[in-house]
Parts: C-alpha cells; sequence; structure tokens
C-alpha cells in the first residue's frame, strides 16, 4: 500500500509553558488539496514550520514519502531534502537580490541544473518575466506573490504549504490569484496545503477542510 505524501502524527510543540501543538495529526496523499483553518493564535503557522523542518516538535514524527523526516527534537531528514517549499504570509524574499536571482538563487539550493533557465521559465509562467531585474521592495503586493509563488514552484517541489499567500489582497486580485495558482497547480501532482481564514478559499481550493484548535486537528 502506498504510503501518504506527507504524513504527521501526534505533533506536540510548547513554548514555555503555552502549548500550541496538543497531538496534532494530518496525512496527504499525492496530488491533494487541503485547507487549514483556525482561530488566530492557534498554531497554523508553527505546523507549517514543523511539517517544513524549520521548527523542531518536542514529540511525534513527521514522514514525507513514507521516510522519516522528523522524530521529535531530532531532524532526520533537512528542510532542503524534504520536497517542500514554504510560502509565508509575508513572503519572506530576499530583498538585496533581483525576481530573477530570488528563484534562481532557491533552484540551486535544491541542487537542480540550470537554475538561471528554470528561474527564467518559472518568471514567464506566472506572468512576470518583465520584472526579473527588480528587487522585492520595487514590487508591488500582487507582483511579489507571483515572486514568491515562482520560487516556489520552480523548485518542483513535492508539497506546496502556503501560510495565507493572498490575505492581504483585495476581491479581485485573490480571485487573479487563485486562477494563476490552479493553472500552474493543474500540470503538477505536489500535495498543497493552504492557511487561510476564507470560506470562499477552501470552497475554491477543495479537497479536505481541516480546522485546527486546541493543538488538535479536526
Amino acid at each position: 500500500m502506498t504510503p501518504p505524501l506527507l504524513r504527521a502524527e501526534d505533533l506536540v510543540l510548547a513554548y514555555d509553558d503555552h502549548a500550541v501543538l496538543r497531538g496534532a495529526s494530518l496525512e496527504l496523499a499525492v496530488g491533494a488539496r487541503a485547507s487549514l483553518s483556525g482561530p488566530s493564535g492557534s498554531g497554523k503557522t508553527t505546523l507549517l514550520r514543523v511539517l517544513a523542518g524549520l521548527e523542531r516538535p518536542d514529540a511525534g514524527r513527521v514522514l514525507v514519502g513514507g521516510e522519516v523526516a522528523t522524530d521529535g527534537r531530532r531532524l532526520a531528514l533537512p528542510p532542503w531534502r524534504r520536497g517542500i517549499q514554504l510560502v509565508f504570509q509575508d513572503l519572506g524574499l530576499w530583498p538585496t537580490r533581483t525576481a530573477l536571482q530570488n528563484v534562481a538563487d532557491a533552484v540551486a539550493a535544491v541542487g537542480l541544473d540550470a537554475p538561471r533557465r528554470r528561474a527564467e521559465e518559472a518568471l514567464s509562467r506566472l506572468g512576470i518575466a518583465d520584472l526579473a531585474g527588480r528587487r522585492p521592495a520595487h514590487l508591488s503586493g500582487g507582483e511579489a506573490r507571483r515572486l514568491a509563488m515562482a520560487r516556489a514552484l520552480a523548485t518542483r517541489p513535492r508539497i506546496l504549504l502556503l501560510d495565507e499567500p493572498f490575505a492581504s489582497l483585495d476581491p479581485e486580485a485573490r480571485r487573479d490569484g487563485f486562477a494563476w495558482l490552479e493553472e500552474v497547480l493543474a500540470d503538477t501532482e505536489a500535495a498543497v496545503l493552504l492557511v487561510t481564514h476564507d470560506p470562499w478559499e477552501v470552497e475554491r481550493l477543495g479537497g479536505a477542510a481541516l480546522r485546527l484548535e486546541e493543538g488538535r486537528i479536526a
């Protein structure tokens, strides 16, 4: 039987005396789409960071393709070997690098060949090829989000974790954002987990609708 592409088992994480995750578990199959909602401060971003290997839980496991990636405080697989790309709400773009360099550097970091060519293709696909020489500070909010998505997708991730990437956009821009996200995902088998507070985004994405409350997922 094929294992889930991503599996989290009973994740527990506390900061000082505040428990954020209290046995959170989830599964994503190849090509799956799922949304994750929950109250502000419930630990949604923390969960994504644990899945990506950027944060270590106190207990529990993360498996990627059936291989143990995190086992309690031990990282068995570093973030760059998980095939996971995480797009934060604040995007995390490198401010001193141009749009093209942002993407090419990410491609090179995961060991893929021809990083410049892949970067140019990704920018073109997301409709921002003409912005290749600009730095993030000189991009609009929508352009910066396209750049963050281009950087993530150019690395050919197996799993795409999206932390409210459209939260600050107006309704029309959000609809446009979803349209190009779906277009790009149409020819990939990447699993997608989208953190959102918006019921429209949950319905538009489809798939499983998960909710994080009191440190557990329903």
